[in-house]
């Protein structure tokens, strides 16, 4: 778990492509639909841990806000690093901050709409006049 761009993410790497695959069919069986697999084109490229990797490296995430959430019910009842219960518990703040942020952008482009109805305000043209 970790905070990118300003969102909640979950990803797993590896360079084994079938470990990636079985997680994501199982993430699928519990409810929890993921993005396709990516891959590094990077051969022979070494990380700044200092690890080579001889071949493509697979990366599996979950942004989802509304997946998110889920897979963190799922993994907090098994974890019991207290960093890893740190970054879960971040994560779902970062969820909620982004649930507020957006039901205030709907709020406010519903005024926005109950003000106007259907005819918004038209802005004023960018285009130059014709010389």
């Amino acid at each position: 778990m970790r905070i990118y761009n300003k969102r909640a993410l979950f990803a797993l790497g590896n360079m084994n492509l079938d470990i990636l695959e079985k997680i994501k069919s199982a993430l699928k069986r519990f409810g929890i639909p993921t993005p396709k697999i990516t891959s590094s084109p990077h051969q022979k490229y070494v990380g700044k841990d200092g690890y080579g990797h001889n071949g493509p490296y697979y990366t599996l995430s979950l942004h989802k806000k509304s997946e998110l959430p889920k897979l963190l019910k799922k993994l907090a009842q098994f974890s019991r690093h207290p960093n890893k219960i740190k970054d879960i518990k971040l994560a779902i703040e970062n969820i909620v901050e982004r649930n507020q942020a957006t039901e205030k952008g709907a709020i406010r482009v519903e005024k926005i709409f109950c003000k106007y109805g259907n005819r918004l305000p038209k802005r004023a043209s960018s285009r130059r006049p014709p010389l």
